[in-house]
């Protein structure tokens, strides 16, 4: 039976796991820095935790003797210490690799790409809540990505077709600023993190405002832009009750995968908002 590696603690970090394109090396990875923090933690121990019987399994698996299945990739994840979107960014690396055909590739490579967004989010803290408050505040954010951005609040008013004031483009630059949603870098304006999320349990009271006053906006935007511009559509379904939830998740997953899509865009000319909404409205 092959000796345990010696691992130096020192020498170990916790793997990001969105820096990985191969669960083996992530396995390997894992499996070193949670033995970092617990010396008795080994290949035969791994196998016990997974639920297989051969002792020097995983050992194999990421030697790249074996392959893991999809069945097993949860309880995988779980003995190396991975949870939530981690174990879930594992369990797409295994699918990945385990794909027999293209659609089998796409679908993984999709659900890895809406798991980095979710990992690279920022979950915006209530005490920052004066950023939703107004509509507008985090779309000068986002202008702050354009080319050719200038932290100008005439510069500001004219890109968004003067839908806000000179006023309120000098208090969102303010209030970025003072809020760490943006910060100065060699002079230069920046956003300070790539993605934000309001998560599943911010207030919903501000998100409701946010969100009504973003409509309300929109119905003054239909009159000042052109249609190759903008894009409507509205579809009316009738679903069943138990049904609803599983759209919902639907809908979710959709923004995800836009985000994900686009998150590697370089060097962006123009700004837009996509929305996406669900009422029931019917008793």
């Amino acid at each position: 039976m092959p000796l345990e590696p010696t691992v130096n603690p020192a020498e170990v970090q916790r793997p990001e796991v969105i820096n990985y394109d191969c669960y083996r090396q992530l396995m390997q990875d894992s499996y070193n820095f949670k033995k970092s923090v617990r010396d008795s933690f080994s290949y035969r121990q791994f196998s016990q935790t997974v639920g297989v019987k051969s002792p020097n399994y995983m050992q194999m698996v990421i030697g790249g003797k074996r392959n893991l299945s999809n069945a097993l990739s949860h309880s995988v994840a779980r003995a190396l210490g991975l949870s939530g979107i981690e174990e879930e960014f594992f369990v797409s690396l295994v699918r990945l690799d385990n794909a027999v055909d293209q659609n089998e590739r796409i679908e993984a490579q999709k659900q890895l790409l809406i798991l980095s967004k979710r990992l690279c989010s920022t979950e915006l803290a209530e005490t920052q809540s004066a950023i939703i408050e107004k509509w507008y505040h985090l779309l000068v954010r986002e202008l702050v990505a354009l080319e050719g951005f200038k932290p100008e609040a005439s510069w500001i008013v004219e890109r968004l077709k003067g839908l806000i004031t000179v006023e309120q483009a000098e208090e969102s630059l303010n209030l970025l600023l003072q809020s760490g949603f943006v910060g100065i870098k060699n002079g230069k304006w920046q956003q300070t993190e790539p993605v934000l999320s309001t998560g599943n349990s911010y207030n919903e009271l501000l998100i409701n405002r946010h969100h009504a006053s973003t409509l309300a906006n929109w119905s003054k935007m239909l009159e000042v832009i052109d249609s190759e511009e903008r894009e409507l559509g509205l579809i009316n379904i009738p679903i069943r009750r138990e049904t609803i939830p599983q759209l919902k998740e639907k809908m979710r997953s959709f923004q995800e995968e836009i985000i994900g899509w686009l998150k590697d865009e370089q060097d962006p000319e123009e700004l837009v908002q996509l929305g996406v909404y669900l009422f029931k409205v019917t008793e």
